[in-house]
C-alpha cells in the first residue's frame, strides 16, 4: 500500500517505503498472497482483462495480476509515493512485464476515465486512510458495468497468540491506539461489507481467513510491522522508546518460541459485480 501526505486532513503513511519497506511487504505477501491469488482466480481474472491495483506500493500484487491477464491485458498500478513506484517500475522492467503501467495518483482524486476497468482492486489500503468510504467510491467509479470491485483488508484487533501472552495483547492495544491517533480504522476489514453497501453494492460477497504460524519469519510479520511504526507511536506519545525496546525484546522471544502460535490479523475479502 502507499498513501502518503494527501490533501485530506493530516494523513500520512507511517511504514517504510521504497527499498526500505520491501522486506516487510514481501513478507506480507507471503502471509496473505496465497489468499489474494486464490480470490483473483475465483472471481474470473483472465487474459485480456484491464485491471487497476490501487495503492499498489512496490507492485507485488500488480505483477501477479499482469501475469494472469497476459500480454493482451493491461495492469495499472496506482500509488502516491514516488519511492514505491520507482521500485515497482524497476522490478517490472526486470521481469519483462510489458503489459503493466504505474501512475502516481491520489486515491481520493484518481482522475482516471470512469468505467474503464474490468477489475479494480486494493489490498491493505483502506486501513491507512481517514476516509475509506470516499476512496472506495472513487475506485468504484472506475469499474465497468459488469466488472468487479475487490478489496482486501485487515482487522488488527484479531491478532492473538496461543497460549495468550500479555506481549501480544499489549501490541494490539498500542497498534489500535496508533490508528486512533491517525484517525485511521485499523479494523476496517471488519467493516468492509458495510462500506461496499454504502457505495452502492447491495449484496457484496465476503470471505475471511486468518493465517497462523508456530515458527518462521511469517509468524513474526506483525512484530516486524510494529517495529516500523514505532517512531510514529513514540512521536504520538503512545509509548516511550524504553517501553518499545523492552516490548520488542519480549516479542522476539515469543517469535522464536515454537510452542507459541501467532494468529495473524484476519484478512477480509469483499467483492461485488457492478
Amino acid at each position: 500500500m502507499g498513501i502518503n501526505q494527501t490533501e485530506r486532513d493530516d494523513e500520512y503513511y507511517v511504514l517504510e517505503t521504497g527499498h526500505a519497506g520491501e522486506g516487510r511487504l514481501n513478507l506480507l505477501h507471503e502471509v496473505y498472497g496465497p489468499g489474494t491469488e486464490h480470490l483473483l482466480i475465483d472471481i474470473g481474472l483472465k487474459p485480456g482483462m484491464s485491471v487497476a491495483d490501487i495503492g499498489c506500493g512496490p507492485g507485488i500484487v500488480t505483477f501477479l495480476i499482469a501475469k494472469h491477464i497476459g500480454i493482451h491485458g493491461m495492469a495499472l498500478g496506482v500509488d502516491l509515493i514516488p519511492e514505491q513506484l520507482q521500485v515497482a517500475r524497476a522490478e517490472a522492467l526486470k521481469q519483462g512485464l510489458t503489459n503493466i503501467h504505474f501512475l502516481e495518483l491520489n486515491v481520493y482524486s484518481l482522475g482516471l476515465k470512469h468505467e474503464t476497468f474490468d477489475v479494480v482492486y486494493c489490498r491493505s489500503l483502506l486501513s491507512h486512510l481517514q476516509h475509506p468510504e470516499d476512496a472506495l467510491r472513487e475506485m468504484s467509479a472506475l469499474v465497468k458495468p459488469g466488472g468487479v470491485m475487490i478489496c482486501e483488508d485487515i482487522d488488527m484487533a484479531s491478532i492473538f497468540s496461543d497460549p495468550s501472552t500479555k506481549e501480544y495483547e499489549e501490541m494490539v492495544e498500542i497498534l489500535l491506539a496508533l490508528g486512533k491517533d491517525r484517525k485511521a480504522d485499523y479494523r476496517v476489514g471488519y467493516h468492509l461489507p458495510e462500506l461496499f453497501k454504502k457505495v452502492g453494492y447491495a449484496e457484496p460477497c465476503v470471505n475471511s481467513y486468518q493465517p497462523k504460524y508456530k515458527r518462521g519469519e511469517k509468524k513474526r510479520y506483525w512484530e516486524y510491522t510494529l517495529y516500523e511504526v514505532a517512531p510514529a507511536m513514540i512521536s504520538a506519545g503512545i509509548v516511550t522508546q524504553s517501553e518499545m525496546t523492552e516490548l520488542a525484546s519480549r516479542l522476539e522471544c515469543i517469535g522464536k518460541d515454537e510452542t507459541t502460535v501467532i494468529a495473524q490479523a484476519v484478512q477480509t475479502q469483499v467483492w461485488a459485480r457492478k
